[in-house]
């Protein structure tokens, strides 16, 4: 029987990333929707609150449901970090979390 502990390799899905986030570099357009849907969330104006932020697409990709998703890092002036999970399909902001990306959870920052 298969070792369990190592799948073969035709998975196609690498260890640290859940399987349903394949996601890929996003087009100019997506990249550009994206944005605009996070910005245009109340909640997302709030953790802002008028101070500067860099906003940036980290990836998209299509979900089984049939919906894109992309996956946005926001980093506020006070060095506060936040992932963004947009729904392209809906034009909607699904999740915000603390701290960084999905797949870089691992990284615990000891502050």
């Amino acid at each position: 029987p298969q070792n369990p502990e190592n799948p073969p390799q035709t998975s196609g899905n690498p260890p640290q990333t859940p399987p349903s986030w394949n996601l890929e570099e996003p087009t100019p357009e997506e990249e550009e929707d994206a944005r605009r849907i996070a910005l245009e969330d109340e909640r997302v104006q709030d953790l802002i609150n008028g101070e500067n932020y860099e906003l940036e697409v980290t990836g998209c990709g299509l979900f089984p449901d049939g919906e894109k998703r992309c996956m946005l890092l926001l980093e506020l002036e006070n060095g506060e970090k936040y992932t963004i999970i947009v729904n392209l399909s809906q034009g909607t902001v699904e999740e915000i979390r603390e701290g960084e990306g999905i797949e870089k959870g691992k990284k615990e920052s000891g502050d």
